[in-house]
């Protein structure tokens, strides 16, 4: 008999399981609608204005999707800002990303970055489903907070940035982290140590927040009273997320800091959060539609009428009931460190400024470029503590009004306006493995006048050519002196420097060049230090001889 009955419970379980899996996916279809059409050819722009920063991220799945055909050697060395080595450091490399599209990436480029975006999507839904059931929420309660998990305005705003997609891990790390304090087994620790290492590989930003908010966590737990074994539990969770990641963070950060980067101040604060910035609703949800946004010209943080009211709700009934008081605490430390810790260097405290701590004392934020998107753990907070006030209702038997409510606030957050950008061919034109520059240099320094180079590097990809451009977290000093130095070529100057640095090829846009360019590339031509290879009507390729 209690066979038969352990048999029943784990059908059901997998067929849970199956049906709320396939609901997160069906929202993240329709969350990004119509992506699915367009899945071979598009990627999202979410709220970019250049498709840069999509590129970027497309070019990272493909150089990692490149290095493991490698088996990893030279991952560091990737083919921009040449001939500066280990360039690959200076952005995010997220490998476990590219590790889930390599397969797919010489197929179809598009479609790998896609549905790796579904799968994160539908990821982000599922582990907070997961982890509500794991702490006896009954399952309608639990389904709509994934749903609410799934359309985090955060999320919705960032879906241009691949990187900042992916929760689940997060969410995966704090539910193993509440269940090793309260539970005697390893495995908890084990799966904490994973979903730290997960986090890390697919954003270090999130990466960095997470143990932002785990170490005060941990150490409150500790304080409580003498926990022998969960220390231990802890210290095996660090050595394991250690294990598995500082590799790749200590490559990273030795080439960082052998070219002698650092992130200016004003930047940081120029990227930090205000109280307006929190008021500031996301244009691209039905919310935005309906609300007056106050135009801040900063980001838009604020997590939504029906999740404020909900999480704040849900705070109240959560520290009321014994059984969930500690929960909630807990989500209330996360969400006040998180919102602190979004204003940066903004946030002063009679003399003191609190974010120059972190930056002396905590790894990684020195040169942390966007506090503000710390903001993510302030609506991941709120969502887990709405799942309070769902249950409270569903629990008292006021279930159409617990639905009435979730589907209001998961309407006010749909978004209305999903924006695609479309991805470029691999370049067909003839050009030598070797050093290349592309032509026009780039002007100016923000992401829209970097768009033509992210282009450039994801066509030459899989032409293994080392490209002088190039587009990053970090630029070298080469490419602010390079500005300059290609503004008017050809000119003597520039062409010494291009043969200084042994390049081979040069390829310029066509539509750039005016008669006069025309007629100096000529005389180039004509003394054989250049050779025009090919002359198409959109590019022109010149080989330079020494």
């Amino acid at each position: 008999m209690v066979s038969l009955v352990s048999k029943s419970f784990i059908q059901k379980s997998h067929v849970q399981t199956i049906l709320t899996f396939s609901a997160s996916v069906l929202l993240s279809l329709m969350l990004t609608w119509p992506l699915a059409n367009n899945i071979t050819t598009h990627i999202p722009l979410g709220s970019e204005v250049a498709s840069t920063v999509p590129f970027l991220n497309l070019w990272t799945m493909g150089w990692n999707a490149n290095r493991v055909s490698q088996g990893f050697q030279g991952y560091w060395n990737a083919p921009i800002f040449y001939p500066v080595e280990g360039s690959f450091a200076f952005t995010d490399p997220q490998p476990f990303t590219g590790l889930l599209s390599a397969s797919i990436l010489s197929f179809s480029p598009a479609l790998a970055y896609n549905l790796v975006l579904i799968l994160f999507l539908s990821l982000n839904g599922w582990s907070v489903f997961r982890l509500l059931i794991s702490m006896d929420t009954p399952f309608v309660p639990a389904i709509f907070s994934s749903f609410l998990a799934q359309t985090l305005p955060f999320i919705t705003h960032e879906r241009g940035v691949l990187q900042l997609q992916p929760i689940f891990g997060m969410i995966w790390a704090l539910g193993n982290f509440w269940h090793l304090i309260h539970n005697s087994g390893w495995r908890h620790a084990v799966g904490l140590g994973v979903a730290i290492t997960v986090t890390i590989l697919t954003s270090e930003y999130y990466g960095l927040f997470l143990v932002l908010i785990l170490l005060p966590l941990g150490i409150y737990e500790v304080s409580q009273k003498n926990r022998g074994r969960l220390i231990q539990k802890l210290v095996v969770a660090g050595t394991i997320a250690s294990f598995m990641s500082l590799p790749i963070l200590l490559g990273q950060q030795s080439i960082l800091t052998k070219a002698g980067f650092h992130r200016d101040l004003s930047i940081i604060t120029r990227n930090s959060a205000s109280l307006v910035d929190y008021a500031n609703v996301p244009e691209q949800t039905f919310g935005g539609l309906i609300t007056m946004s106050l135009k801040s010209g900063r980001q838009p943080l604020f997590p939504g009428f029906g999740l404020l009211t909900l999480g704040s709700i849900g705070l109240i009934v959560g520290l009321r009931n014994r059984q969930t008081r500690a929960w909630s605490f807990h989500l209330l430390i996360a969400i006040g460190i998180a919102f602190l810790v979004s204003f940066g260097p903004l946030l002063r405290i009679a003399s003191v400024q609190p974010y120059s701590f972190l930056r002396s004392f905590f790894p990684g934020f020195e040169d942390l470029r966007s506090p503000y998107r710390m903001a993510i753990w302030v609506q991941i907070g709120l969502v887990l503590l709405a799942s309070n006030s769902l249950t409270h209702l569903w629990k008292r038997n006021h279930r159409w009004i617990m639905i009435f409510l979730a589907a209001v606030t998961l309407l006010e957050l749909m978004p209305i306006e999903r924006k695609l950008t479309n991805v470029p061919e691999p370049m067909s034109l003839a050009i030598n493995q070797g050093a290349t520059i592309f032509l026009p240099y780039v002007h100016g320094s923000s992401a829209t006048a970097y768009e033509e180079t992210a282009a450039w590097m994801l066509q030459t990809l899989p032409l293994e050519v080392q490209l002088v451009n190039g587009y990053s977290g970090y630029f070298p000093a080469q490419n602010r002196e390079f500005k300059t130095l290609f503004e008017d070529f050809p000119t003597e100057t520039a062409i010494s420097k291009l043969l200084e640095l042994d390049v081979q090829t040069i390829v310029i846009r066509s539509s750039w060049l005016n008669e006069k360019q025309s007629m100096e590339l000529d005389v180039f031509v004509d003394r054989g230090i250049l050779t025009l290879t090919q002359n198409a009507y959109t590019y022109r390729i010149y080989a330079l001889s020494n």
